[in-house]
């Protein structure tokens, strides 16, 4: 995820070329698959001893209430500090997820 965050912040740094673009583009499509819900199912598994249906129900329904949060927050921050700036609030965003994440298994 933090190859995902770096991707995305170039994106927003980086001037404007094709090919630097797509090359961004493959790392982060290469990457993806990584955040998939079979990757952190194991995890919430093995975290939660009982209640693991209320744990999974929740994990998995808050991609769709951040979804349903998210599109309309990005849509108006793009409109008021342009894309450059909301790519680089969508990488902090999403490596901000990754450490606090990342703190709490470690923790364990």
């Amino acid at each position: 995820m933090i190859v995902i965050a770096v991707c995305t912040a170039l994106i927003g740094v980086l001037p404007v070329n094709q090919a630097l673009l797509y090359v961004l583009v493959v790392m982060i499509g290469l990457f993806a698959p990584v955040t998939n819900v079979a990757s952190y199912t194991r995890g919430i598994a093995s975290w939660f001893r009982q209640s693991v249906g209320t744990a999974f129900g929740l994990a998995l329904n808050g991609s769709s209430v951040i979804a349903l949060f998210a599109i309309p927050a990005t849509a108006a921050a793009i409109g008021t500090y342009g894309w450059r700036a909301e790519f680089l609030t969508l990488s902090w965003r999403g490596s901000e997820v990754c450490f606090s994440a990342f703190t709490k298994l470690k923790r364990r």
